[in-house]
């Protein structure tokens, strides 16, 4: 018998095969109580995961980048200003991806597999008082950067207080030492596919109670769900409703969006 394919690559990982044989079990009706008691089980640990215990951690149909472009705007308003951190590609998509939801993007680059540079970071928000939210990605997957987010945090926390740290934890949750808390983080997401070592098609968020409170005001359209409702149906032990998806030609990515956008022309919804 030959050996089953391995995966060489940042991930998907390999799936171990205890979690392959739970997934071959008879599927559970997503509104019974089974499913409900399941669903609660695995907030929990999740939670665990994300050295976040008790926290809510939401649980989105879609990938880490689904995950990120809920956080985000969950919490960061329309139009504010946002400071992205790059060093490789993934934070390159986040700028982009700022830039098309309309905010105020300043980038803060370093070189690929270099650190950023603290002093210039804390200029640049002094600069910039208004600065809503920094994005930085903590493990750069395209460069194999595992950026020192703590800090990054100090040094937001120093200079602009009032600043969202909003974290890409893709490859990192599970894997590096991520302390939300502790650090002072507000946004932290991942994907299901790497250190939590399960299949893709899941992404996970985690807000600080700061930034849920940013959330409070702003009413969410172009999808079937808000931030209040992400937040509270898990609760009652039921999945965050479905957000629709939008076909982008231009950029040929999915996009969702939890604010006001308009579909481009020819667009197609998906069912």
């Amino acid at each position: 018998m030959s050996a089953p394919p391995r995966l060489y690559a940042p991930g998907p990982v390999p799936v171990p095969p205890e979690v392959l044989a739970a997934m071959a079990r008879p599927v559970l009706h997503h509104r019974g109580p089974e499913f409900r008691e399941l669903f609660a089980r695995v907030r929990s640990r999740l939670a665990e995961v994300f050295l976040v215990p008790g926290d809510d951690v939401v649980v989105v149909t879609g990938s880490g980048s689904a995950a990120f472009e809920a956080a985000l705007l969950a919490c960061v308003p329309a139009g504010a200003e946002v400071l992205c951190l790059r060093s490789g590609r993934f934070g390159e998509k986040w700028v982009g991806l700022c830039r098309r939801f309309g905010f105020a993007v300043t980038e803060l680059a370093a070189g690929y597999g270099e650190e950023y540079d603290l002093e210039r970071l804390e200029a640049e928000l002094r600069a910039r008082p208004g600065t809503a939210a920094v994005v930085v990605v903590h493990s750069e997957t395209s460069t194999g950067m595992l950026h020192d987010v703590a800090a990054i945090a100090r040094t937001v926390r120093a200079a602009a207080p009032d600043a969202l740290v909003v974290v890409d934890a893709v490859s990192s949750l599970a894997a590096a030492e991520l302390r939300p808390r502790e650090w002072g983080l507000d946004a932290v997401v991942s994907g299901s596919q790497k250190g939590v070592m399960t299949p893709p098609g899941l992404g996970f968020a985690w807000l600080s109670e700061r930034a849920w409170g940013r959330s409070e005001g702003l009413v969410p359209t172009g999808t079937s769900t808000s931030g209040a409702s992400a937040r509270a149906r898990p609760r009652a032990g039921r999945a965050a409703r479905r957000p629709r998806r939008w076909w982008r030609p231009s950029t040929s990515r999915w996009a969702w969006s939890s604010r006001r956008a308009s579909r481009p022309a020819g667009a197609r919804r998906s069912g």
